[in-house]
């Protein structure tokens, strides 16, 4: 990343509540809010983010063939899942499996602290 560049990161949520919460929580970085995998996909094209953070459970497209159209177009942008479903439900986990099997790289469970999620971007950026 170039220095003074605003890292972009696209975020896929359908629920207005927690697209509040990254404009709150991610405030120091270029967002991008699509509301769900269709106009995810859509905005990824143009916005061409750093990083991606995608809801698994939305209308219209799913987390999982969200990352799987992203897979089409980049092998190298990480995603991050983040979702508010029962993980330990071995049915709902295995959606998470899913997604990663697509091709996400990291889940994570909502609620989720500002730390948290900085923490997980800075990793999978490669940032100090």
């Amino acid at each position: 990343m170039d220095e003074g560049k605003k890292i972009k990161i696209l975020v896929v949520e359908d629920d207005e509540q927690t697209r509040f919460l990254y404009n709150t929580k991610l405030r120091d970085f270029h967002l991008e809010i699509a509301r769900n995998g269709v106009d995810g996909i859509d905005k990824f094209r143009n916005f061409k983010p750093d990083l991606v953070i995608t809801d698994l459970t939305m209308p219209q497209m799913d987390g999982c063939s969200l990352v799987r159209g992203i897979r089409e177009l980049s092998t190298s942008v990480p995603v991050v899942i983040v979702t508010g479903i029962n993980v330990s439900d071995p049915l709902q986990a295995e959606k998470i499996e899913e997604a990663l099997r697509a091709g996400a790289n990291r889940a994570m469970t909502k609620p989720f602290s500002k730390s948290a999620i900085i923490s997980v971007i800075q990793e999978l950026l490669k940032l100090d």
